[in-house]
């Protein structure tokens, strides 16, 4: 079970910073699943969710956040990835919230996902067990603010 203060805290969180998030054109599923490479270029499938509007690092959050969460041995790369990509495309003095809002949504989504068992619809495929639930848990404690 998810701490219903873990939650509550989290809406204010979102609340309080959402107006941070600048909007983007998005694919907003952007997973290892959605790029196909040819021997020589990639390519990215799967628009079924893009928008004009999402939040401007949604896809570097959903890319690395996901595989942080559901993947820990990961957790130093996607670290890394991240970084690199702010640090191309210019961090600005909000750029720290929006992220925390977008992994916030992340990881409130990987609950409902992990919950909704049967791999349609982005559903997951295996149940939200003790260890993934530790680390979402963990993830809010360092993103929210002390209260």
């Amino acid at each position: 079970m998810i701490p219903p203060e873990i939650f509550r805290a989290s809406l204010e969180f979102l609340c309080d910073n959402h107006s941070l998030c600048e909007a983007r054109p998005m694919h907003a599923d952007f997973t290892e699943n959605n790029l196909l490479y040819d021997g020589d270029r990639y390519w990215l499938v799967d628009f079924e969710s893009f928008r004009d509007d999402w939040p401007r690092w949604y896809d570097v959050v959903n890319f690395t956040y996901n595989r942080e969460m559901e993947r820990p041995e990961t957790a130093k790369r996607m670290c890394n990835i991240r970084r690199l990509v702010i640090e191309q495309l210019g961090e600005e003095p909000t750029t720290q919230r929006e992220i925390a809002c977008i992994k916030i949504v992340r990881g409130l989504s990987l609950i409902i996902e992990h919950m909704t068992l049967g791999g349609r619809n982005h559903a997951a495929i295996v149940p939200l067990d003790n260890a993934l639930r530790q680390r979402i848990i963990t993830s809010f404690t360092k993103l929210l603010p002390a209260r």
